[in-house]
């Protein structure tokens, strides 16, 4: 006869639940009114803004916000692998920094033609 482990179906907790409820919808809502600034700018454009002006507060905040879901993970409130997390938010966090960071190439003359 085979013995199989048996998994224990812990269920978390009602404090638990309701943090990643309201984790998750906080970022339902901060991304949604991030896709609200986007429409905007197109519908009603600003004649001083880039859409890089408008939204950048909004996708920083945001997407540096993901960086709890290594912790949830981590301290084991979501089952998932850690690395693979830790891979995905933080190569979502350094594309954001590398955009914020990377000087605007049209205010610079790069090449030089004789």
């Amino acid at each position: 006869m085979a013995v199989t482990k048996g998994k224990t179906n812990k269920k978390p907790s009602l404090v638990v639940n309701a943090y990643l409820f309201s984790y998750n919808f906080i970022q339902i809502l901060g991304w949604s009114y991030l896709l609200f600034q986007i429409v905007n700018f197109y519908v009603n454009p600003p004649k001083s803004q880039s859409l890089w002006d408008v939204v950048k507060y909004t996708v920083g905040i945001f997407q540096n916000a993901a960086v709890i879901e290594i912790f949830n993970v981590a301290t084991g409130l979501v089952k998932s692998n850690l690395a693979v997390t830790i891979q995905q938010v933080l190569s979502r966090v350094a594309i954001v920094a590398a955009i914020v960071f990377i000087p605007e190439t049209s205010a610079h003359q790069v090449y030089h033609w004789p």
